[in-house]
C-alpha cells in the first residue's frame, strides 16, 4: 500500500468511528444505485482528487505536497419532507465533517476543510454535502 492510500483508509476509519449509524466509504456509487437503506443512513464517500504544491528541490523531489481530499455526504428523507428539513440534515452532516476535522487521530491532525456547497434543496427528498480538506504535511 502507499502512503496516500493508508492515509485515505486511516480517514475513513476515523469518520467511521465517529459516524457509527452512517456508510462510510471510500468506494463512490451513484446514488441511484445505492440501497435505500444506506440512503436513509446516510453515506459518507470521501475520495482523493490528487496533490498539489510537491517539493521539487536536490534530494526532496516529488515530497510534501498537499493532498486534496473530497467528503460527499448523501441521505434521502421521506417524500413527505419539506426543504427546510433537507437543509438541516445536510447542515448535521457537516457538523459531523467538522466534528471530524476538529477532533482527528494524530496521525492525521493536519487535514483541514477548506469549503463546501450543499444541494440547495433542488434534489427533494435527497440532499447532498461536499466538502473539500486538505493535508498539508
Amino acid at each position: 500500500m502507499s502512503e496516500l492510500s493508508d492515509r485515505m483508509d486511516a480517514l475513513v476509519a476515523a469518520m467511521a468511528a465517529r459516524q457509527p449509524l452512517r456508510v462510510v466509504t471510500r468506494s463512490y456509487l451513484d446514488r441511484a444505485l445505492r440501497p435505500a437503506a444506506e440512503l436513509t443512513a446516510g453515506v459518507f464517500t470521501l475520495l482523493s482528487m490528487g496533490e498539489h504544491g510537491l517539493t521539487n528541490a536536490p534530494q526532496y523531489n516529488a515530497m510534501d505536497g498537499t493532498q486534496r481530499v473530497v467528503v460527499i455526504g448523501e441521505f434521502r428523507l421521506a417524500e413527505t419532507a419539506e426543504g427546510k428539513a433537507i437543509e438541516d440534515a445536510e447542515f448535521t452532516m457537516l457538523d459531523e465533517v467538522k466534528g471530524l476535522c476538529r477532533n482527528l487521530p494524530a496521525a492525521l491532525c493536519m487535514f483541514n476543510l477548506q469549503s463546501w456547497q450543499q444541494s440547495g434543496q433542488m434534489e427533494h427528498p435527497e440532499g447532498w454535502i461536499s466538502c473539500s480538506l486538505e493535508y498539508v504535511p
